[in-house]
């Protein structure tokens, strides 16, 4: 018994309450998946079973890539000789976004995956890993100082590898770029730099509104702005509402340009609080993408409001834990890298979630981490709570190492 416990204790490295996060994150999502699945595959004659089996060998390879990532360590993760490795991937799934609106799958509308693979969901990971790093270079004691080159370095990055995700995926574009804003806040940026990116970005936010407002998705068809009409109808939709809601008699008329919405307050409204039980709801039959964009919906329909608070407050448990770690961590570049992550699994899950409760429409297509049914995102999400459990084990060490030498210095006075 011994033994075997210390087995587990080598193998699962690392803070426990991120461990029971991951631990409960995965067992909802094998739960509201199989749920998911079983009635896509109903509907389209699927292979319900071949499906349902697939994801879970997605979820036990995103676990194992967090034991990697935890087994191998952020110091040797990071250091020389692999970082030209990791640079080599960072380039080539760079490479593949920028291919992918032109010969990626067409998938509702929008071009994602190529080669069965989200690059964008590498490709951010990767984004924030630098950024980072960036952040860490440049900060001082009086705060974020960066050089001109500095900023010149950030920029660049920024549109050469964040505006193309959002090409195709808005909400994509729209969490890295909070992420961004609340890492260079974390990290001490003066006011004038943060005013001037403000004002930069609310610039280029009119010019996207004023293109997507005088042209139309025909007009723009076959440029890389073509999905910007369709970004412009969502956001107006969402924060001017639906005419329906104004409008007595269109009130419960559930058309194409509110269907998702409308299913999704359904299968919250279906919950009654305590859940209609595992595999009994109605509106996985109903929403498209039940198992990924709208799975929280059917976590309320089916097991409760329980069950969807215990998920919010898992998320909130990452976030709380890893600004416990960057505060032990020693190093900048290790806080950051760890609110980074932190913050990039976070985040996604409220778009995930405000999505799934009707909170807004123009933010779809951000799976809720570890949870709805998916490839490349679980990966990546496996490699986020690798880095945040490989600075825990980091930030325990430099304790340990700290309580030895106080003893030391006691036992010698």
């Amino acid at each position: 018994m011994g033994d075997r416990n210390a087995f587990f204790k080598k193998l699962f490295l690392g803070d426990l309450y991120i461990w029971m996060v991951i631990a409960s994150l995965l067992a909802i999502s094998l739960i509201e998946v199989y749920s998911s699945i079983q009635a896509m595959s109903t509907v389209r004659n699927g292979d319900y079973n071949g499906q349902f089996y697939r994801h879970i060998v997605m979820e036990l390879a995103g676990l194992a890539i967090i034991l990697t990532v935890v087994q191998i360590g952020v110091k040797r993760l990071l250091s020389s000789k692999l970082t030209g490795f990791l640079v080599f991937i960072a380039i080539v799934s760079w490479v593949m976004l920028l291919l992918t609106p032109k010969f990626g799958d067409l998938v509702n509308g929008a071009r994602r995956t190529m080669f069965g693979i989200q690059w964008a969901e590498i490709v951010k990971v990767f984004y924030v890993i630098f950024l980072a790093f960036w952040i860490g270079q440049y900060s001082t004691e009086k705060g974020l100082s960066p050089t001109k080159k500095g900023w010149a370095i950030l920029c660049a990055l920024y549109f050469l590898w964040v505006v193309p995700i959002g090409l195709e995926n808005m909400s994509g574009m729209i969490l890295l770029t909070v992420v961004t804003f609340c890492l260079l806040l974390a990290g001490g940026i003066r006011l004038k730099p943060f005013l001037w990116i403000v004002g930069m970005f609310m610039a280029m936010g009119l010019v996207i509104g004023t293109i997507g407002t005088v042209f139309t998705s025909e007009q723009l068809k076959g440029t890389p702005l073509h999905r910007v009409p369709t970004w412009v109808s969502r956001v107006e939709g969402s924060i001017l509402g639906d005419k329906s809601e104004e409008d007595p008699k269109l009130k419960y008329v559930v058309t194409d340009d509110n269907y998702q919405v409308s299913h999704a307050k359904m299968a919250v409204a279906n919950s009654n609080g305590i859940g209609k039980g595992v595999a009994s709801g109605r509106e996985r039959f109903r929403l498209p993408q039940a198992f990924s964009d709208y799975i929280f919906s059917i976590i309320l329909e089916e097991l409760g409001l329980f069950v969807g608070l215990l998920v919010i407050f898992s998320y909130l448990c990452v976030l709380w834990r890893a600004i416990v770690i960057a505060y032990k961590s020693g190093s900048m570049v290790y806080a950051m890298l760890t609110l980074a992550c932190a913050l990039l699994i976070v985040f996604q899950a409220v778009i995930n979630m405000s999505v799934g409760v009707a909170l807004g429409d123009f933010v779809t297509g951000q799976p809720l981490p570890f949870v709805s049914k998916g490839g490349t995102s679980i990966w990546m999400t496996g490699v986020l709570f690798g880095i945040i459990l490989s600075v825990s084990v980091h930030a325990k060490t430099l304790q340990n190492k700290k309580k030895e030498t106080q003893l030391v210095v006691e036992e010698s006075e």
